[in-house]
């Protein structure tokens, strides 16, 4: 490639019919002018060209950082989600099965409590139609020697007014025997026992 200092020292030959020299020299001083400016314009584009080539690859490299930053969040964005979703489904699946298993123990807990309800209620209508019983029989044997006392009372005035004929001074039943009073007493004993039941009593 000629250089503008080529141009300028760059001597012709002189001949007869030559070129004007003056004119020649002066093309070559404009040409070599013109030769440095476009020079000067092509560094000053290449160094431009170098500057933009620079950013370029700055924001390139920043470009791709950013992609791949991008991607690195993406990727972690959807780690965290699905890392979120998994567990998520974890409290959920346990809190299903906790809130099953406690529904469950409930029921069991529901069904021993009305075994033993229905248990206890067999056992105290057991315990109320034995003891019922036994009232019954109680009452009957005290029916049962009332109407003996009764019975022996009755004899037992029959006879001592009997004797009383004999002698009204020594056989004086109501003074010697109460026969009257008791009397009284187990008629009284026997209008209350017809008024009170055994369920009275005891609210059977």
């Amino acid at each position: 490639m000629i250089t503008p200092q080529e141009i300028e020292e760059k001597v012709f030959k002189k001949s007869m019919r030559g070129f004007n020299c003056e004119e020649v020299d002066e093309f070559l001083d404009d040409l070599r002018v013109d030769y440095e400016n476009l020079i000067r314009e092509n560094e000053s584009l290449k160094e431009r060209v170098r500057m933009y080539s620079e950013q370029l690859n700055k924001y390139t490299n920043i470009e791709d950082t950013l992609k791949e930053t991008l991607i690195t969040a993406q990727t972690a964005a959807e780690d965290t989600t699905s890392a979120a979703n998994k567990k998520a489904r974890i409290i959920v699946e346990e809190a299903e099965f906790m809130g099953k298993q406690k529904i469950d123990e409930a029921t069991s807990r529901v069904i021993e409590i009305r075994k033993e309800y229905d248990n206890l209620t067999a056992e105290f209508k057991m315990f109320k139609n034995k003891f019922k019983s036994l009232l019954e029989s109680e009452i009957k044997n005290i029916d049962e020697i009332c109407s003996n006392i009764d019975t022996g009372l009755a004899s037992q005035y029959e006879w001592r007014t009997a004797m009383s004929g004999y002698d009204d001074d020594r056989y004086d039943i109501e003074d010697t025997f109460g026969a009257t009073g008791a009397m009284d007493d187990e008629e009284e004993y026997h209008s209350d026992e017809e008024r009170t039941s055994p369920e009275d009593i005891f609210n059977l």
